[in-house]
């Protein structure tokens, strides 16, 4: 009886270890990909939507395809 309460606890501590590790790598591999590349247009061609500049030194806002722009004159970089 004892062997077999064992070989429970053994199994159980396995399969928990292997899921523990499997979440650090998956926490690893998100946290590596959190400084993906910014996508940076010089113009915008498919605007849904626009908020002005409140004031000069301020950005403006835009919806590109489905995707949320701020810049100006200068650029716009993707908002993520």
């Amino acid at each position: 009886m004892n062997a077999l309460k064992f070989q429970k606890n053994t199994i159980s501590i396995i399969v928990l270890t292997a899921i523990l590790i499997g979440a650090v790598f998956t926490g690893v591999a998100n946290a590596l990909n959190a400084n993906a590349p910014v996508a940076f247009r010089t113009h915008l061609s498919n605007v849904r939507a626009y908020t002005p500049a409140p004031t000069t030194q301020s950005v403006s806002y835009a919806v590109d395809g489905g995707v949320l722009f701020a810049g100006g004159l200068q650029g716009w970089s993707e908002i993520k």
